[in-house]
Parts: C-alpha cells; sequence; structure tokens
C-alpha cells in the first residue's frame, strides 16, 4: 500500500510560530515556545565562540588549547539561559504581577534572577517538551513511511 504524503508532513507552523505548552501543570502559566532546531544550535555555537574569546581576553582561560571545555560552567550556563529564553521561548501567557498581566521581555529579565529561578526552570522544561514533541513527531513520520525495497548483491532494488 502506498504512504500518503500527508503522513509525513511536518508541522511548519510550530517550527516556526511556536507551541503553546504548560510547563507546570499545578500553575496556569503558558509558554509559547520553539524546539531546539539547527538556528538554534548554530547561534549556541556562535555564542559558545564568542564567550571562549571574551574569556581569553579577560584571562580567565590562559591555554589557547582549552576549548570550549576550559570556559567556567557558569558562564556557560548564563549563555545557554539567555539563549533559550531569547531565541525559543516567544511569549506568556496567565501569568501577572501587581500591574497586570507579565510581558515576555520581563518574564525573561526575570527569569535570569535567583529571585525567579523557577520561571528558568519552566522554560527548561517547555523547550524540552517541544523538541520531544518534534523529535517523536518525526520518529512517527518516519515509521509511517513504506518500507525501502530490498536492494540485490547487485546494489539494485529487488522488484519484490
Amino acid at each position: 500500500m502506498a504512504t500518503k504524503l500527508n503522513m509525513l508532513e511536518r508541522d511548519v507552523e510550530a517550527l516556526t510560530d511556536g507551541v503553546w505548552i504548560k510547563p507546570d501543570e499545578s500553575l496556569d502559566i503558558e509558554l509559547l515556545v520553539k524546539a531546539k532546531d539547527a538556528a538554534f544550535f548554530d547561534a549556541e555555537s556562535a555564542a559558545y565562540r564568542k564567550l571562549l574569546r571574551r574569556a581569553k581576553e579577560e584571562g580567565v582561560i590562559k591555554n589557547n588549547k582549552q576549548g570550549f571545555d576550559g570556559l567556567p560552567p557558569s558562564m556557560v550556563q548564563r549563555a545557554q539561559d539567555e539563549l533559550v529564553l531569547s531565541r525559543l521561548v516567544l511569549n506568556v501567557k496567565n501569568l501577572e504581577n501587581d500591574k497586570g498581566p507579565v510581558t515576555i521581555q520581563e518574564y525573561r529579565e526575570m527569569a535570569l534572577t535567583e529571585r525567579f529561578r523557577p520561571l528558568l526552570d519552566m522554560a527548561r522544561e517547555a523547550v524540552a517538551l517541544a523538541t520531544e514533541r518534534r523529535a517523536s513527531d518525526r520518529e512517527e513520520a518516519l515509521g509511517n513511511s513504506a518500507p525501502s525495497r530490498p536492494i540485490t548483491s547487485d546494489g539494485a532494488a529487488s522488484q519484490a
């Protein structure tokens, strides 16, 4: 039986516009997040290179052969947190302060403080769920595809 093309279709809107995720079922907070993708990993690599240059300039790293492993973990974690918040967390809803609804910019700023660390934890969880969902969608699509024909000993596909 032939494979229907729509079984291999990806939810492009979820990749570009993000998906709403409730990272903590005990709270009403929802985050609009994107899954980690190639563009995120490219940005992460660029941020690490920039961090490495800065660490060398500041004398944090003295040996040029240390590479990323020579970076202090706190610097790496901070860069990672900033990237997740700025590139993958797109919006927030159902979170208020004394003035009204919390904006995404306020959320990002507060999430980087120790006082509001749970906001960062929720952002990480939401991104992890979105990334996991995307990976399972991809695996499901691949599982729905028709198996390839066996290859014969001369390299040609058999006509089975």
